[in-house]
Order: structure tokens, then sequence, then C-alpha cells
């Protein structure tokens, strides 16, 4: 590998998700417990996504790999261009959660 484009379009290395038919079977006590750990991690993984992107980026340029990394403004259209298609996830995702992800995880309109 020569270069390696850091475009951003993962958030964190953790993922968690659960049906709402499961979700909906739980106890209103239960269904905060787990989404109060679950928010924790998600934290922590996205703060460690950070560092291990850090650490690797570091690691490929010693090893001689050209790292090109972009601003927020740069990486604009590439996140617009990608929350767009998570409309097709909804199928298999549920209209809901794609609903949540838009409004948290988008882009916002200037």
């Amino acid at each position: 590998m020569k270069y390696w484009y850091q475009t951003n379009y993962s958030l964190e290395n953790e993922s968690y998700l659960m049906s709402q038919k499961t979700w909906s079977k739980l106890k209103p006590a239960d269904q905060k417990i787990i989404f109060d750990a679950v928010s924790k991690v998600a934290a922590k993984s996205i703060d460690q996504a950070k560092k291990d992107d850090t650490r690797y980026m570091d690691l490929m340029k010693k090893n001689g790999i050209k790292v090109y990394t972009y601003t927020d403004k740069q990486l604009a259209p590439i996140q617009a261009a990608i929350s767009k298609s998570w409309v097709k996830l909804e199928p298999s995702m549920g209209k809901d959660l794609m609903k949540e992800f838009r409004q948290q995880f988008a882009p916002k309109s200037k």
C-alpha cells in the first residue's frame, strides 16, 4: 500500500443494534440499563477510534505510506453523499432507527 486517504467515514469502533420487537419486550428499567451502558461504551468507542486513527496513521507514515487528511469542509461532499445512501438501509435497519441516525449524524444543511 502506498497511499491512505483518511475520509472519516466511520464514527466509532463498536456498534450495537437491537430490533424494535426485542426492545419492546424489555421492561423500561431494563431498557434504561441497556441504553445507559451502550451510550457509555459508544462514547468511549468514538474516543478510541480517534486514538486508533492517530496511532495507525502515524505507523503508516513511519512505514512510508503517504497519508492524506482532509478538513471538515473538504469532507462535507463525501459525508452528504454517504448520508443520502442511508435510506437504502431502512428495509434491514428500520425506518425509525435510520431517521434517528440521520438526525444525529447527517451533515446539517447550511
